[in-house]
């Protein structure tokens, strides 16, 4: 909720926005961290690199809105992906963020390039897209319940 609220700053004013978004990309830096399952509290997710990927994301999208992007931007992000999983053991808990902004840089390659009419994207893959925010939200309490019913069945 609180990346949310955040966000609707952005919305109602930008400047505001932006200063609360980048304080906390900045607390979540100084407090880097990936919080056990077990362990998770409010303050210590706010707080974890999780909220870098979000900040990630949305650079992506601003870059995407400028026009930034391309085949550069998908080859050179999918190469920062393999590194990060193939590196994960030496880099330990910055493996995850090095995967996470090749990810939002392979994201913005391929929308621009699907924008500019370079890549034809299959209905059922643009439904699929479309859907994964909804998927996103409600993937732990479905994969909860599954496992429930699992669990029931033996």
């Amino acid at each position: 909720m609180a990346f949310y609220a955040a966000f609707a700053l952005l919305i109602v004013n930008r400047r505001v926005g932006l200063l609360v978004m980048g304080a906390w990309a900045l607390v979540a830096l100084v407090n880097y961290h990936y919080p056990a399952e077990n362990a998770r509290t409010a303050w210590s997710v706010y707080t974890s690199a999780y909220a870098l990927f979000f900040m990630f994301g949305m650079g992506a999208y601003l870059l995407y809105r400028r026009g930034v992007g391309g085949a550069f931007a998908l080859v050179a992000g999918l190469a920062v992906v393999v590194a990060g999983i193939g590196l994960s053991r030496p880099l330990g808990d910055l493996a995850p963020l090095l995967v996470a902004a090749g990810f939002a840089a392979a994201l913005l390659g391929a929308t621009t390039l699907e924008r500019r009419g370079h890549v034809n994207v299959p209905d059922w893959f643009v439904f699929l897209g479309n859907a994964s925010y909804s998927i996103y939200l409600t993937h732990l309490a479905c994969e909860g319940l599954l496992l429930k019913v699992a669990m029931r069945l033996h």
